[in-house]
């Protein structure tokens, strides 16, 4: 019996960015989200009074930030004026919990500061398309 040599041949295609930025007509520079917080001081709100609630509207970014020896992970809304500012406080060690066509949630933890001194409670955002 003949022992055959099996040789593969892999074809490399090469994707252009210019090519993939042709095809669509315009490429957001900032991703602009409303979002409505989901908890106040870590208790989860009634869903009509989120949606009637306050909105924030901005740049929804994403940072790293090492302090000490931690490092942590925020999610900022800066704000889409002349003076770009973060509107809400970060959202530490943001989880994306639900993607909906037309929103999706983040969950993780907010900084709130009282006279005693520093905790942290369960946040969520509702992020939708202005």
């Amino acid at each position: 019996m003949k022992r055959r040599l099996v040789t593969m041949r892999y074809t490399d295609y090469i994707y252009s960015h210019l090519a993939i930025c042709e095809a669509s007509s315009e490429i957001p520079s900032s991703m602009i989200f409303k979002v409505y917080l989901m908890r106040i001081g870590g208790r989860r709100r009634p869903w009509r009074d989120v949606l009637n609630g306050v909105a924030y509207v901005g740049d929804l970014r994403t940072v790293t930030e090492k302090r000490g020896d931690a490092i942590y992970t925020q999610a900022l809304l800066v704000s889409t004026g002349a003076l770009a500012q973060s509107q809400l406080p970060a959202l530490y060690e943001p989880v994306l919990v639900t993607i909906a066509p037309m929103a999706i949630q983040f969950r993780g933890f907010e900084r709130m500061k009282e006279p005693e001194g520093f905790y942290s409670v369960v946040q969520e955002w509702h992020c939708t398309v202005p």
